[in-house]
């Protein structure tokens, strides 16, 4: 079993300066940005938090109206995917809905497209290759 460990949102602070993707079960639901049934009270905490930190939530270019809990007495979108567009695109965004590996919450996948890293250059001194 995994051990996690429950993190207060508004102490959760996302550097510009670093390439950094959020994956996480917010257990917040807000109706028609993702294209749920409906909210829930911790939307207004994280739409500032999102705000706040310059993220993107792909669920709403994505994957929006896909649950991403499914259980037998409904749906809803609660499992995100934030990232600072700039930074990091994700594309390729899936919801298997066959695949819960025995978990209400199922199985979201999408590709990440890295940034390249330029060639270094050579210093001044060094004698040009031949």
């Amino acid at each position: 079993m995994f051990n996690t460990r429950q993190v207060q949102l508004e102490d959760l602070e996302v550097s510009r300066a670093c390439k950094t993707i959020i994956l996480a079960d917010f257990n917040v639901r807000l109706g028609s940005i993702t294209g749920d049934a409906r909210s829930n009270e911790r939307q207004g905490l994280f739409l500032t938090w999102q705000h706040n930190n310059y993220l993107h939530l792909w669920n709403t270019t994505e994957a929006y109206a896909q649950a991403t809990f499914q259980r037998s007495n409904g749906s809803s979108i609660i499992d995100f995917i934030l990232s600072q567009p700039a930074q990091l695109s994700v594309h390729d965004f899936q919801i298997y809905d066959e695949e819960s590996f025995g978990s209400y919450h199922l199985l979201v996948t999408s590709s990440i497209i890295l940034p390249t890293l330029l060639a270094a250059l050579q210093t001044p001194n060094h004698a040009p290759l031949q």
